[in-house]
C-alpha cells in the first residue's frame, strides 16, 4: 500500500469514526429503547453541533422513565396519603 492510499484510507476511517461520535447519542437512545428515537435523532442532528446540545442529547439519550406522565408514581410504590 502506497503513502497516498494509506492516508485517504486513515482519513475515511477518521470521518466514520467522527460520525458515529457525533451520533452517539442517538445510536445509545435507540440502543437501549428510548420512548423518542426519532425526536432524539433529529434533535441530535441539528443541535450537536453544539457541544452543549450534543451533552444534552447525550443526557436525553440515558435518562429514561419507565412512566411518561409521571416521573415518580405514587401509587406504583403503593405509598398511601394519610388522611384525617
Amino acid at each position: 500500500m502506497d503513502t497516498r492510499s494509506g492516508s485517504v484510507l486513515v482519513i475515511f476511517l477518521g470521518v466514520i469514526l467522527l460520525i458515529l461520535v457525533y451520533l452517539l447519542p442517538a445510536i445509545l437512545g435507540y440502543l437501549l429503547g428510548h420512548v423518542h428515537p426519532v425526536a432524539l435523532l433529529i434533535t441530535n442532528v441539528l443541535l450537536g453541533w453544539t457541544i452543549i446540545g450534543w451533552i444534552g442529547c447525550l443526557v436525553w439519550s440515558l435518562w429514561q422513565s419507565s412512566n411518561e406522565d409521571h416521573f415518580d408514581d405514587e401509587a406504583q410504590h403503593g405509598r398511601v396519603e394519610p388522611t384525617l
